[in-house]
């Protein structure tokens, strides 16, 4: 019983022994690591100080560089700039003159229509003329008429003697109105054929015709003239 007892022991001390063993080599390996870990990390830490002064440099130097860049960019844009001030100018001077031109042209243009419509104004103009033929060609009324499209002759003297507030005297009415007397000049007062005729030019003629119809038959048109004499000789 002792021997194996003493057996026992022995074996559970080798095994203890074992045990510690393998422990302390483990714990130089860990041990062994951990010192070759912070080796490492101090290593690292100078090549990262490095590594960023060298970065550091090298933005020092893109920053020199870029203002470098910038002031050439700079002047490139101020030349730029100026050429191009140059350049508006120049078109500025161009614009000026064609606009001018163009302003010219407008006016002409402008100058062109209004006489255009001052011609068309004046076709279709018509007028009012009363002369006394019988005491040296005298006008004793002239006026512009304007709207007598449609209307007698009879019709729109009577509208214009009335409007200007001249005396006049009629006997008829309608198409058979007949004027005796204009301005206080009457029929047959100067002779037993004297009295009141009167005389058309047409739109687009240079000429009074006299007509052969009474002044309520006759019907104007727009740019027609009329024309009133007092004669010694009516017929």
């Amino acid at each position: 019983m002792k021997s194996k007892k003493k057996k026992f022991i022995i074996i559970a001390a080798v095994a203890i022994c074992v045990v510690i063993f393998a422990l302390a080599i483990k714990a130089q390996s860990i041990y062994t690591s951990t010192i070759s870990n912070k080796q490492m990390s101090a290593e690292k830490t100078p090549n990262k100080s490095s590594g960023t002064i060298q970065t550091g440099g090298e933005n020092q130097g893109s920053a020199n560089g870029a203002g470098e860049n910038g002031e050439n960019s700079a002047a490139s844009g101020k030349l730029s700039n100026a050429s191009g001030s140059s350049s508006s100018k120049g078109v500025s001077k161009s614009n000026g003159k064609n606009g001018q031109t163009s302003l010219n042209k407008g006016s002409s243009s402008k100058n062109s229509g209004t006489s255009a419509v001052n011609s068309q104004k004046s076709d279709n103009q018509s007028s009012l003329e009363i002369i006394d033929a019988v005491h040296g060609n005298k006008v004793i009324f002239q006026k512009s008429i304007q709207g007598v499209d449609g209307q007698t002759v009879g019709y729109a003297t009577q509208k214009a003697l009335d409007a200007a507030k001249m005396s006049y005297t009629t006997r008829g009415s309608g198409s058979t109105i007949y004027f005796s007397d204009i301005g206080g000049l009457k029929e047959r007062a100067e002779g037993p054929m004297s009295g009141w005729c009167f005389y058309v030019k047409k739109k687009g003629q240079s000429q009074f015709t006299k007509s052969n119809v009474g002044s309520g038959q006759y019907v104007l048109k727009n740019g027609d003239s009329v024309m009133w004499k007092y004669v010694k000789n009516g017929m």
